[in-house]
C-alpha cells in the first residue's frame, strides 16, 4: 500500500498492511533528521523514514482582518487567521523553538453579542484558492487535507482551553 491507500482504508475501517504513520516536529529536529538522511525536501524524509504523511494544503489569504485592520497575503509568523498569537519558546536549552498559543481572541468574551460585535471569523472569500489542484497534483501517492476541521481545536485556541474546558454546557 502507498500512503494514499493506507490513511484511506484506515478512515474507511479496511484490512491494512500497518498502521499509518504521520510526523510532526520542530524545524529544528526535522532539518537534523534530513541531514542525518542526506535528504533535501521533507518528502525525501518521509520515505525515507516511511511515513504516510497526511499532507495539509491550506490556501494562502488574499487579506485578513485582524484588529479591525487588514493585513496583506501572508499572515504574520505569530498571528493565524482566527486571530490567534504565538511567541516563540526555546527547548532544551536552547537547542530549538516552538511556537506557543499567547493570546486567544476570544478569551474575554463572555456572550454571543460581544463575540458578534467584536470579532470576525475566517470567511471563504479571505483566500486565494486557484493552486489548490496544482498543489494536489505535487503528492500523488499521498491521503491530502484542505482545511482542518478540528472544531474543538479551533474553540481551544481561540478561546482558551482552560475556558474552553470550563464553559457550560
Amino acid at each position: 500500500m502507498n500512503p494514499r491507500e493506507r490513511v484511506l482504508s484506515a478512515i474507511s475501517r479496511k484490512r491494512l498492511d500497518r498502521i499509518p504513520c504521520d510526523y510532526w516536529g520542530t524545524q529544528e529536529v526535522t532539518d537534523r533528521l534530513k541531514k542525518y538522511f542526506g535528504v533535501e525536501e521533507d518528502l525525501g524524509l518521509w520515505k525515507k523514514l516511511g511515513i504516510d504523511k497526511i499532507i495539509h494544503l491550506t490556501p494562502p489569504p488574499l487579506w485578513v482582518p485582524v484588529s479591525h485592520h487588514y493585513i496583506g497575503p501572508s499572515l504574520s509568523d505569530n498571528e493565524d487567521v482566527w486571530g490567534v498569537k504565538f511567541k516563540p519558546r526555546s527547548y532544551a536549552d536552547g537547542a530549538g523553538i516552538y511556537q506557543e498559543i499567547c493570546y486567544n481572541p476570544l478569551a474575554d468574551r463572555e456572550t454571543i453579542e460581544e463575540i458578534e460585535t467584536n470579532y470576525t471569523f475566517p470567511k471563504v472569500d479571505w483566500f486565494d484558492f486557484s493552486t489548490i489542484e496544482e498543489e494536489c497534483r505535487k503528492y500523488p501517492e499521498y491521503a491530502i487535507e484542505c482545511g482542518y476541521a478540528a472544531p474543538f481545536f479551533i474553540y481551544n485556541n481561540i478561546r482558551g482551553l482552560e475556558k474552553s474546558l470550563m464553559a457550560p454546557g
